[in-house]
């Protein structure tokens, strides 16, 4: 990771943002702290943070000098027909053109995430390998990952790894980051796999609370049924307690009576 770090710092040094100098005071201090080095120029007062963020934006989504489209012509898997086509339908929708190529069986939607991941220097995760355990959950609401095609597959406090259907979306990162107060680690999975992991993952959820609920209704229940037939039996022993005292009184009232004198 230190050698992306870096390699942000050099490329912003080539643009004439920052200097050698500050560079590498930049590199000693991400070195000693272990931060990413866009928050330690931003921490040094070298970058504005909104300079910063537009420039991150740009390197996302321009990491390969060549276009997407000339990448997949190039290297065999699409036809430039194909790429023509996508190009027509991705502008007149405005559609991402990876989306309009998967949309229209051009290629599948695994392979070009292979494929981006690659050009834009990012890991690609398979989601059913991923433990997605409670605690790791309880950072994104279900509503979240729906709205930005997201599912955090691993976490610490410091940092959080984040299955994302677009990598180069910054917005959606730094709104993660400020809910999940940690840095963002972002890896490529397609959106049928993230579609699914919602699914299969906030579903199990919401079954088990809803199981947890109504075996407490059960148990509550169950309680209840048990009270409410111990006080039928107390009341049944006090009746037969009354009838039996009433018994008692006439018995002593007769005796009573016979010993009068006459």
């Amino acid at each position: 990771m230190v050698s992306a770090k870096i390699k942000i710092g050099e490329q912003l040094m080539r643009e004439g943002i920052i200097d050698l100098q500050q560079l590498t005071r930049a590199v000693e201090e991400q070195k000693k702290s272990g931060a990413l080095m866009g928050k330690v120029l931003v921490k040094l007062g070298m970058v504005k943070e909104d300079l910063l963020q537009e420039f991150l934006e740009r390197q996302m989504r321009s990491r390969d000098s060549r276009r997407l489209g000339e990448v997949l012509v190039d290297e065999h898997h699409i036809t430039q027909a194909q790429l023509d086509a996508a190009l027509e339908m991705s502008q007149r929708s405005g559609q991402k053109l990876g989306h309009v190529l998967v949309k229209k069986g051009f290629i599948a939607e695994f392979d070009l995430i292979k494929i981006l991941s690659a050009q834009m220097n990012i890991g690609s995760i398979n989601l059913d390998d991923v433990d997605f355990n409670s605690s790791l959950m309880a950072l994104l609401s279900e509503e979240d990952c729906k709205l930005y095609r997201v599912m955090p597959i691993e976490a610490n406090t410091q940092r959080l790894k984040l299955a994302m259907t677009d990598p180069s979306d910054i917005k959606a990162i730094d709104i993660i980051r400020f809910k999940t107060s940690r840095e963002i680690e972002p890896y490529m999975a397609t959106d049928k796999a993230i579609t699914e992991a919602i699914e299969r993952v906030y579903r199990r959820r919401e079954h088990v609370s809803r199981n947890s609920k109504d075996g407490m209704l059960i148990a509550l229940e169950k309680m209840f049924e048990a009270q409410k037939l111990t006080v039928d039996m107390q009341e049944k022993i006090m009746q037969q307690q009354r009838t039996i005292l009433a018994t008692l009184q006439d018995l002593l009232y007769n005796a009573r009576s016979n010993c009068k004198p006459n």
